[in-house]
């Protein structure tokens, strides 16, 4: 999960975001920006390399500097260990560009360092990111109203990235699902993730689809979420994969691409023929030396 936000301006706090903010965490982040800045600025001036991120035994800190010109500002975010480096570079992206959108972030210091309304409403947005990429505290009721208006789901869950362990399921009607539909898509799951491995792509999967005349599966990886969805009879893939954003609290195959990094040229698209052949692109066999960022 997102821990902190600072944005930093030559040692001094101007933005600060933590979940739970209380009057004695908001003192330590002051006096914690000096220290990072500190920190930044070291690497900067001693080493002549721009700090990336660091690790503590719990946290890591992720630095960027924010793209505005003749402004010496920097963005901190502060994550669990447990978060994957890709993938909180990629929510560090997302975020900057939230950073961008304020006007406050283009302001001297001095009085930029008050609390406004602006300030308050990017506090909201960083929330509501945090929630979207890294919560399950409330997925299974965000899932059952996600999915009870959808005829064309009758099947569809969710499971935790890590542990591959169940975090709520839907179906339409409830006896459609079985615990062992689990056990059978992990299976599945470290199947396709080995044999990308023999492959050599050196690339984890984040979308595939499986279809047949009788129904359409997909499934996404988002950050520590896999969602999937089936699809009944005669449903295109386009909205079993609709099905599985929306899961992951994305409105649009798009904003999921910008989260990953991704764009329609490094997308490699593979089909597995019913013989066993690995096709990609206009039905040539698959090579592998292909470095593959999505799997379809």
């Amino acid at each position: 999960m997102i821990k902190e936000v600072f944005i930093i301006t030559e040692g001094i706090l101007e933005f600060y975001y933590s979940p739970e903010p209380t009057e004695e965490n908001i003192d330590q982040a002051i006096l914690s920006s000096g220290l990072l800045d500190a920190i930044r600025s070291f690497t900067e001036h001693t080493r002549e390399e721009r700090i990336d991120s660091f690790t503590m035994e719990k946290e890591r800190f992720f630095f960027r500097k924010c793209d505005i010109p003749q402004k010496n500002k920097t963005l901190i975010i502060v994550f669990n260990t447990e978060i994957p480096e890709k993938y909180a570079k990629s929510v560090l992206d997302v975020i900057h560009d939230e950073v961008r959108k304020t006007s406050f972030i283009k302001e001297d210091m001095g009085m930029s360092g008050l609390e406004t309304e602006e300030k308050r409403e990017l506090k909201n947005r960083i929330a509501e990111l945090s929630t979207q990429l890294f919560s399950t505290e409330y997925e299974a009721e965000y899932v059952n109203d996600l999915l009870s208006n959808r005829q064309n789901i009758p099947l569809a869950f969710l499971l935790d990235n890590s542990s591959n362990q169940l975090i709520t399921s839907f179906s339409r009607p409830k006896a459609l699902f079985k615990p062992q539909i689990i056990s059978e898509f992990n299976l599945f799951h470290s199947s396709l993730k080995t044999t990308l491995n023999r492959l050599n792509l050196n690339q984890d999967y984040l979308l595939f689809t499986i279809s047949s005349s009788e129904y359409v599966v997909a499934s996404i990886q988002s950050g520590n979420k896999i969602a999937v969805a089936s699809g009944a009879l005669m449903i295109n893939e386009d909205t079993a994969i609709d099905a599985t954003l929306n899961m992951c609290h994305y409105t649009e195959l798009k904003q999921f691409m910008d989260l990953q990094d991704l764009t329609e040229e490094n997308i490699v698209t593979a089909t597995l023929t019913a013989d066993g052949e690995l096709l990609y692109d206009s039905n040539s066999s698959f090579p592998n030396h292909l470095s593959c960022q999505s799997f379809h």
